[in-house]
């Protein structure tokens, strides 16, 4: 057996709320209780994907699953592990209560060796409560949408009764290469001695070695537990950062004899980061951060794990100039972490001790609410202690400090996360800075600010858009840096609100793009060392409390869908041009094999014929992956997502069943699709689209897309006088059925004249001859 196996225990599960909380008297832990009648979810996921109708639901919920465990595994030590449920859980083995978590987005483990039935059937239990409570962290106020349920992964391992808990490394560069100190905690309980050996093997990006470290002699009683600490030099190895986020591995291994009893391993890199009196340094290099706040949501999965959505939103926000992303309010899926070491985007780690103050939730509850914040901050340095991206741990977020208890707490917190981790700056975010500002022990002041909205007024008002709010930020920052002139300030949070393709209002793109250019002028101070904006996505949350009762944030720089607004073009611009990069090119699309075709009236439309027995419908909500199945494979050549539809269309659901249609087959089966869209600032104007043209291949060559396509035309000039498209160069039938429904080329951008004459000389059509003649004349 290898020293360590595992058994993921993610997919299918029976699920059932439980609203009157009386399921532990019932007996829903007992392996003898039927769950027959239950429904299926699968996990990981939200309370909602288990039953819809618990929309906004706040109360217990359960999950049930059976499972195998090898018989090869007994007398050996069995844990079993959930990466995170949210926020109390208790937990059941065959009717067992093997443990309770009150830690939500943090990992929990259970000893179940004494409970598990190795060779035989195993029935798991999870009670799941996602009710506020106080003195829990996050307390009784939330700024997010607190979904339950068990939200990451969920599996049981095994290791020998003598393991490694845990292994740290802290890389550091020097002239010469680079110093590791290894830190490994071996636990024996064994009910007999141990006498054995530690070593720590480096790897480079390649898996050659790099440097093997030790610790031999080892001896440990049973019961003992024992950090071990290794440290050594590193030669010829490369330094963290985000331009060059190079990583190492760490294999840490014991052995007893010429036996592995067990063996772990991480990944780390070699970075430094600290506080001078210019401001921040990363390996002794200057940095400014640019950079968003993300939440942990995505429209297919909610609050669960979608690591998918998660690379993306990094990817786009390291091509819009952000070098470091704030994790808020809380730790996220480790993945994460992952992604940000591998494409080199520092990251800023959060406790979920969340907008903190006496008045409602009271002080008899501060002693449990600060140990509570203890245990999670312990909990989320050891987790993520290795990413070479962190270099932030926060301890709160704008907690109320006017109140004593609360500046202690945060000053206690900040203190304990130092002792426990002195390689990275501890700090604590504050909205209460202007007036009381308390940042002691803070390595660096964090500040949110909203100087361009009116929260206390009902829709709330812009009252600094057109500079106001750019000389507020300068006026107060100022007064900051005279209390600490010595700590440098990063601006945590700032940003407007818009709702998604509309404009020349109070809350347009047009509004949220400016507000952002104006107020990042205010940091150019140079005692500012960085920005964030908030924030990344629109995402739920607590209904009824801002903004007029919205169910949604509309801060996102991008829709929920993940469609770029207005706001996310102009920080691109911004934060490319504060870190040196080339600016975004402001005619990327259509792309390099793409071309866009006007139809510059809609007069003269082809009439719709449909082959006899086909027709048309409207589409419906319930169609969409009807939709993805006929896109995937119409578009063989092209990588259909599962959320590609909301990608293109979520921003308005409800125009779907106007503006989208499924062709159909003389049995009435959906074989093709087709959309009358719309582009609100398509060259600056208002035009109708003609979006996501698909058939299926065994109905291609019928006249199927001849049909559909005057069919939108109709539908479109119900509310546009014109219309575009986009199309792929190397579909030349597609180009030439456009052509002859009164489609021209667009040769707005000069690179497209080469590609369309390249295609005339395919085409030979007489349209496009005239369309390329007439730009020449004129």
């Amino acid at each position: 057996m290898d020293t360590r196996e595992s058994m993921a225990l993610d997919g299918l599960w029976r699920f059932s709320p439980d609203p009157q909380g009386d399921g532990e008297r019932r007996g829903f832990a007992t392996p003898e209780f039927s769950v027959q009648r239950w429904r299926e979810v699968l996990v990981p996921s939200v309370f909602e994907a288990g039953c819809p109708d618990l929309d906004y639901y706040q109360g217990i919920c359960w999950y049930r699953r059976n499972f195998q465990l090898p018989a090869e595994w007994r007398d050996r030590r069995i844990v079993l592990r959930f990466e995170a449920v949210n926020y109390r859980a208790k937990v059941w083995l065959n009717g067992v209560l093997v443990g309770e978590s009150r830690d939500g987005f943090l990992p929990i483990e259970f000893d179940v060796r004494q409970t598990a039935d190795c060779g035989g059937d195993n029935v798991l239990a999870v009670a799941v409560d996602n009710r506020h409570y106080p003195g829990d962290v996050p307390g009784m106020h939330v700024g997010w949408r607190g979904y339950g349920g068990i939200l990451r992964e969920t599996s049981i391992y095994t290791t020998d009764p003598c393991f490694l808990d845990a292994l740290t490394i802290y890389g550091t560069p020097c002239r010469k290469g680079g110093q590791v100190a290894c830190r490994v905690r071996v636990v024996n309980t064994r009910r007999t001695p141990v006498k054995g050996a530690l070593e720590v093997m480096i790897h480079d990006t390649l898996g050659y070695s790099v440097t093997v470290l030790g610790a031999h002699g080892l001896r440990l009683a049973p019961g003992e537990a024992r950090e071990v600490a290794v440290d050594g030099a590193l030669k010829d190895v490369m330094e963290w950062s985000p331009a060059a986020p190079v990583l190492y591995r760490a294999v840490a291994q014991f052995t007893e004899g010429l036996e592995a009893v067990d063996t772990v391993d991480t990944r780390f890199g070699l970075r430094c980061i600290e506080v001078t009196p210019e401001g921040l340094r990363l390996n002794g290099q200057p940095l400014f951060l640019t950079g968003f706040n993300r939440h942990e949501d995505s429209p297919r999965a909610a609050m669960a794990v979608d690591l998918d959505t998660a690379r993306r939103d990094l990817e786009r926000m390291k091509e819009a100039g952000a070098n470091y992303v704030r994790l808020c309010h809380y730790p996220h899926h480790p993945g994460e972490l992952d992604l940000c070491d591998e494409l080199g985007l520092l990251v800023f780690g959060e406790i979920p001790l969340y907008f903190w103050n006496d008045v409602e939730e009271g002080r008899r509850t501060n002693a449990e609410r600060e140990a509570t914040a203890a245990r999670q901050l312990a909990g989320m340095i050891a987790r993520d202690i290795n990413h070479p991206s962190l270099i932030f741990w926060s301890v709160s977020n704008e907690t109320h400090e006017n109140e004593a208890e609360v500046v202690a707490t945060n000053a206690a917190l900040i203190r304990r996360a130092k002792a426990l981790d002195p390689s990275r700056l501890c700090v604590h975010v504050s909205s209460h800075w202007a007036t009381s500002p308390h940042f002691e022990e803070d390595d660096v002041i964090c500040v949110n600010g909203y100087p361009s909205i009116d929260w206390e007024t009902p829709g709330s008002s812009v009252v600094g858009a057109e500079g106001r709010a750019a000389a507020v930020w300068r006026q107060q920052l100022a007064a900051l840096h005279a209390c600490y002139p010595d700590k440098p300030i990063l601006i945590t949070e700032f940003g407007y609100p818009s709702f998604a393709g509309t404009f020349d209002h109070v809350f347009g793109e047009d509004a949220h793009a400016r507000v952002i250019a104006d107020e990042f002028t205010a940091f150019d101070a140079s005692y500012c060392c960085g920005a964030t904006i908030w924030c990344w996505a629109d995402h739920p949350w607590p209904t009824g409390r801002f903004l007029g009762g919205l169910t949604v944030s509309p801060f996102g720089v991008v829709s929920r869908e993940r469609r770029p607004l207005a706001a996310f073009h102009t920080a691109a611009a911004l934060f490319r041009t504060r870190q040196g990069l080339e600016p975004p090119p402001t005619a990327a699309w259509p792309g390099p094999q793409s071309i866009i075709m006007l139809r510059p009236d809609m007069d003269n439309l082809p009439a719709p014929n449909f082959p006899p027995g086909y027709g048309i419908r409207h589409m419906a909500v319930g169609d969409i992956g009807l939709w993805t199945d006929i896109e995937r494979d119409a578009e063989p050549k092209m990588w259909i997502t599962d959320d590609m539809f909301f990608l293109e269309f979520g921003d308005d659901l409800k125009a779907i069943a106007g503006r989208c249609f499924i062709i159909t087959d003389p049995r009435g089966r959906g074989i093709g699709t087709i959309s009358a869209w719309y582009h609100r600032n398509f060259h600056g104007e208002d035009w109708g689209r003609i979006h996501w043209v698909a058939v299926r291949p065994a109905e291609q060559g019928k006249g199927l897309g001849k049909a559909a396509l005057a069919y939108a035309l109709h539908a479109l000039a119900q509310w546009h006088d014109r219309a575009f498209l986009e199309t792929s160069i190397e579909r030349l039938p597609a180009i030439r059925l456009y052509l002859n429904a009164g489609f021209r080329p667009d040769l707005t951008f000069p690179e497209q004249r080469e590609a369309w004459q390249t295609l005339n000389e395919q085409l030979n059509h007489p349209a496009l001859t005239e369309a390329l003649a007439e730009k020449i004349t004129t």
